[in-house]
């Protein structure tokens, strides 16, 4: 039996979280922005999602949540992952370590080897678009 060593870190009284990407995710050619946005808002309100943004756009966290919330966005945003270092992997590890979690899904259009189970690669053409929401509820609804 292989341990899921994420389950360390997964706490009852925690939040659900949402690592969010923005190249690939949110900013695609196929549709607008507010049209991911809408999806965005519908999953955080079905499962409870705190977000936190993880997308090299973190740099620009003000206009980050600016593009959010014209967007039509009005769930919460709770900070972003370290501006320190490139790799994707340990600075979502090391906010998990910080702050836990409860339930955790991770929309990125980069692969992730370290949370496979809990991340949603999106087709950076397609960004989250009706088939990554629908794999993003079914992730969440076995956790």
């Amino acid at each position: 039996m292989k341990l899921n060593w994420l389950l360390l870190f997964k706490r009852k009284n925690a939040d659900n979280l949402l690592f969010l990407d923005y190249d690939g995710v949110l900013i695609c050619p196929d549709e607008e922005i507010e049209d991911y946005v809408k999806r965005l808002e519908r999953l955080c309100k079905k499962y409870n999602l705190k977000v936190v943004i993880s997308s090299s756009w973190r740099e620009y966290y003000p206009e980050c949540l600016k593009m959010l919330y014209d967007g039509g966005f009005s769930g919460e945003v709770i900070g972003h992952t370290s501006l320190e270092g490139y790799d994707r992997n340990k600075q979502i590890l090391s906010f998990i370590i910080k702050h836990h979690f409860n339930k955790l899904l991770i929309l990125d259009d980069m692969p992730l080897w370290l949370f496979k189970k809990y991340h949603v690669q999106t087709d950076f053409r397609k960004g989250f678009d009706d088939e990554a929401y629908l794999k993003a509820c079914k992730m969440l609804d076995i956790q």
